[in-house]
């Protein structure tokens, strides 16, 4: 007894190794979270687990910091008041906190399953967000409760601290021990028995799941088929993480179920199991989903761009990672406007009077990566159209109409974005174009896939995103449609298009080049068509009154 009292740990080495390992912990996860990486790789819910989970990595690096500060005060002084408050309280962190780390591990897999096979239920993420947050809350206080348990002040449980101080104070017993502490030390072990259990089938069904999904794809579109490829990337990269964690738990449930089956395990495997091979997995989980995401378009990205443009000097520093675009501007007509064709390089060589900051920041819907899928041809219009599709906050597919202008156009680019912006900034109105995001306010990367065009050198343009409208333009919509439609529904569109040109005359703006080039339709033709007006290739007149 007087040994253990000078020493929380029966190996010389073992208090260094888990100071290094719990610092290593620490360190690696405060990274990952300054990084931003989850956030700009998953959708809110997945984001949200994911961040429950690296903060149990967090809270798992303490229960090694409180034995080496028992270690301290027991080399220095004999406080058994101060022992015993310490030693209860690297019990129940240790005892919550791993046992929170399988069940957020558990949660994780089973919310992705179920998005998996019922896409339709799921649909609405924020109020299945909002559910998944109390479910995590109500975890935590179960859990809570039941490390609490150890430490109530009872006789038999006092004595139970006593002994557990050779397993770094956490509740392990056996059954010659005290009777009621080894049916908790089972009912532990046996829970993560069977969270590590329930936990690869979930890994296992949802693999299956996305290989069939992957191995019967042909009439799918390609988003869709873009979908199932970032939700395989996801399963890896997590699926690993989760592998790695319960890797590194599985020896402890070994050793308690051995020891409980009679079977000689030293006092000092249980300390280097427990204090050094569980916290390890707050290591290598970080890690491994790191190495997979990718450093792309997080927090260390952006400051070393922002260093690299303070190091550069002029405007080209500055680069949009737009990517390469279809039928994108020759270089023969790129190359003569000195530093590159984005914006900051076309503003500081003289093709507008404004500066950067001059046009509106636009939406904050704004995505990461879009990838573009077809060209879209527009009579007698100079610009480039295309429909890219990209990937929403909440997991959606969505579609819009990209548009390129070259620097020539700089003057158009502005009016329409300003426009734009400023409409959009009074309110919505259905029946005028919405701009979704510009390349003023996005740093969106276009992937054009690998075709024969995307060995291309990449040349940045301006660009405008807006809503995307199935039928086209008026003018490529009427000769399909218009034998099918009656005397009223002639009505109802005009009665829409006038009404879009109303709320531009409330607000100043006058359409000076109104044609079927400029009015978009979408929606159901034979139902009721959904007229909208557009601004392509206009120069506004604005009235002040």
């Amino acid at each position: 007894m007087e040994e253990e009292m000078t020493s929380m740990t029966q190996d010389e080495v073992l208090p260094y190794v888990m100071w290094t390992v719990a610092t290593a912990v620490l360190v690696v996860n405060i990274i990952v979270l300054i990084l931003g990486v989850v956030q700009k790789r998953e959708i809110p819910v997945d984001a949200f687990l994911i961040h429950n989970l690296l903060f149990c990595y967090l809270l798992l690096c303490l229960h090694p910091y409180v034995i080496l500060t028992m270690n301290i005060i027991l080399n220095h002084r004999h406080d058994e008041v101060v022992i015993k408050a310490l030693c209860s309280f690297a019990s129940f962190v240790g005892v919550a906190t791993s046992t929170m780390c399988m069940l957020t591990m558990v949660t994780l897999a089973s919310s992705f399953l179920l998005r998996l096979l019922l896409p339709r239920r799921f649909k609405n993420l924020k109020s299945y967000l909002n559910a998944l947050r109390i479910v995590l809350i109500a975890e935590w206080v179960l859990v809570g409760l039941f490390a609490v348990v150890p430490l109530i002040p009872f006789p038999v449980f006092a004595e139970a601290q006593e002994t557990s101080k050779v397993y770094l104070c956490l509740p392990l017993h056996t059954m010659l021990e005290q009777e009621p502490m080894w049916i908790y030390t089972l009912v532990l072990a046996s829970m993560d028995g069977l969270s590590i259990i329930v936990l690869l089938m979930l890994i296992v069904v949802t693999a299956c799941q996305l290989h069939k999904q992957q191995r019967h794809n042909v009439g799918v579109t390609p988003m869709e088929a873009r979908v199932i490829q970032k939700n395989a990337a996801l399963v890896k990269r997590v699926g690993l993480m989760m592998l790695s964690t319960v890797a590194f738990r599985f020896p402890g449930v070994v050793a308690i179920f051995g020891a409980n089956l009679n079977v000689s395990i030293p006092t000092v495997v249980f300390q280097w199991v427990f204090g050094i091979v569980l916290p390890f997995s707050g290591i290598i989980g970080p890690v491994i989903y790191v190495f997979y995401a990718g450093l792309e378009d997080t927090t260390l990205e952006a400051c070393w761009h922002s260093c690299r443009k303070k190091a550069v000097k002029g405007g080209s520093a500055l680069r949009v990672g737009l990517g390469q675009l279809a039928r994108t501007v020759p270089p023969s007509r790129a190359s003569g406007h000195g530093k590159g064709t984005d914006i900051e390089g076309a503003l500081t060589n003289g093709m507008g009077p404004h500066t950067h900051d001059t046009l509106p920041r636009g939406s904050n819907r704004a995505p990461s990566e879009a990838s573009w899928v077809e060209h879209v041809i527009m009579q007698s219009r100079p610009e480039n159209f295309g429909i890219v599709e990209w990937q929403t906050s909440n997991g959606s597919p969505r579609r819009g109409l990209l548009q390129t202008f070259h620097p020539d156009h700089y003057q158009q680019w502005k009016t329409e974005a300003l426009t734009l912006s400023r409409l959009q900034s009074k309110r919505f109105h259905p029946h005028i174009i919405e701009c979704l995001w510009h390349s003023n306010s996005s740093k969106t990367r276009l992937d054009r896939g690998t075709g024969k065009d995307a060995a291309k050198p990449v040349y940045l343009e301006r660009y405008i995103c807006t809503t995307y409208y199935q039928h086209g333009s008026l003018q490529q919509f009427l000769p399909k449609f218009l034998d099918k439609f009656s005397e009223s529904t002639l009505h109802s569109l005009s009665c829409q298009i006038s009404q879009g040109l109303a709320f531009l005359h409330e607000n100043n703006v006058v359409h000076t080049r109104l044609e079927s080039t400029n009015i978009m339709v979408g929606g159901n033709p034979e139902v009721r068509a959904l007229m909208c007006v557009c601004f392509w290739g206009v120069f506004h007149k604005t009235c002040h009154q």
